[in-house]
């Protein structure tokens, strides 16, 4: 629904002003955030052809392709905008989430390290950076990330993001009333997305909190989550 309103916002604003590519990109932007990928590509194309060489249209339109996995594309654009901007922190960030996909951790280390060098309050960097963290087990240094990113954030989604990965995380050190902490504070915010609730259910059965469990994943069954109560219940049962 925000996103709705910040359309008819910006679609006010280009009526006025038809050439105006701030408008263009944050109308692209809402797009993205509704998966309207086709609506947003045309908003940064037109953008593009007013100006290309504005770094954050450019980056914006790479963001486009990396959601249709168009890697490739992805990254001319990524590393377009670098070359018109080289302190663009968010294309060298998103440089590194491909870099991750492809299994390439010490290059994508590399990038991530480089974003934030250039924007060392961008709550999002922390968050790609500590997630890699976890994947390599290196959960002091993913937690320092996280608790970063938990701190900067100013955007609501962004702020989702960062406690659900640290959530997560906690889990996997078995901190596991810190995981449902975040994962509670996530779910009081108002977000219904089955997944906060399977992942504090799984925390739950855990530690043999059954009830709580159950409530959590029949909320997630209900939200559209596919997997069958009773075998979940039955797999975290068998690893505890």
């Amino acid at each position: 629904m925000e996103y709705d309103h910040a359309i008819s916002f910006f679609n006010k604003c280009l009526i006025l002003s038809p050439n105006n590519i701030e408008a263009l990109n944050y109308r692209a932007l809402s797009y993205i955030y509704q998966s309207d990928y086709k609506n947003s590509f045309k908003d940064l194309k037109r953008a593009l052809l007013i100006d290309s060489t504005q770094s954050y249209v450019i980056h914006n339109m790479g963001v486009v392709y990396d959601y249709r996995n168009q890697t490739d594309s992805a990254i001319y654009y990524y590393r377009t905008a670098i070359h018109y901007d080289s302190t663009y922190a968010p294309s060298y960030s998103n440089l590194g989430l491909i870099l991750v996909k492809k299994n390439d951790y010490p290059s994508a280390f590399e990038y991530y390290n480089k974003s934030i060098e250039l924007d060392s309050i961008g709550a999002h960097l922390y968050i790609n950076r500590g997630v890699l963290y976890k994947i390599i087990e290196k959960h002091q240094e993913s937690l320092t990330d996280l608790n970063k990113a938990v701190n900067y954030s100013r955007i609501k989604r962004i702020k989702i993001r960062s406690l659900y990965h640290r959530g997560l995380l906690y889990k996997k050190m078995k901190k596991y009333n810190l995981a449902v902490k975040d994962l509670t504070t996530i779910i009081n915010i108002g977000i219904e997305n089955y997944d906060y609730y399977f992942q504090r259910g799984l925390i739950y059965s855990l530690t043999k909190k059954y009830k709580l469990a159950l409530n959590d994943f029949f909320k997630a069954k209900e939200l559209g989550m596919k997997r069958n109560i009773d075998e979940v219940i039955k797999e975290t049962k068998s690893i505890m």
